[in-house]
């Protein structure tokens, strides 16, 4: 693994953490920031959001 896959796991790992447990991964994914107090946590996890929204659907593709 890369470092820079490293860190993405990390930082999927920590938004998953912020995420209510009912909730699915595609409803955080609607309301990425849920949970995160700082302007800093809801651009990282808006950004881990749309990496995951990505990955989801090249999932749905193949």
């Amino acid at each position: 693994m890369t470092e820079e896959d490293a860190v993405l796991v990390a930082a999927h790992r920590w938004w998953m953490s912020k995420r209510p447990i009912p909730w699915s991964e595609e409803a955080h994914i609607a309301n990425p920031a849920v949970n995160c107090a700082s302007p800093q946590e809801r651009e990282l996890a808006e950004s881990i959001a749309r990496i995951r929204q990505s990955v989801l659907a090249q999932e749905r593709e193949s």
